[in-house]
């Protein structure tokens, strides 16, 4: 298995999807079909609940709209930047790849 890792980078789409990612899961991602301004899109998904850990099902994701991880599972909640969109495209035509996906880590800086 191949592993690759791309740092700062954010889920797009929060004004159209209003859905904050939980943390330290892992977000499939997929091509998205039908958008005809962007051939290339890739929407990043909240995993089915068979897939969450139970310890996370009522994990809160968005205080200020109550919702847990539970309750947003199989949604999508963004789009990968459109300036690596192709790049997860191409991968995930590859037939040797099973699945691409997101990972969202909370990062904490020191003021």
């Amino acid at each position: 298995m191949r592993l690759i890792i791309i740092s700062n980078a954010v889920i797009k789409g929060y004004h159209e999807f209003q859905i904050r990612p939980p943390q330290n899961i892992l977000l499939p991602v997929t091509k998205e079909y039908g958008n005809r301004h962007d051939s290339h899109s890739c929407l990043v998904w909240i995993p089915e609940i068979d897939k969450i850990p139970k310890d996370l099902w009522n994990h809160v994701t968005d205080e200020k709209r109550g919702e847990r991880v539970r309750t947003i599972a199989g949604l999508p909640i963004g789009r990968v930047p459109r300036g690596l969109s192709e790049c997860f495209l191409i991968i995930l035509k590859n037939s040797k790849v099973d699945c691409v996906e997101w990972y969202v880590q909370l990062h904490v800086f020191d003021e």
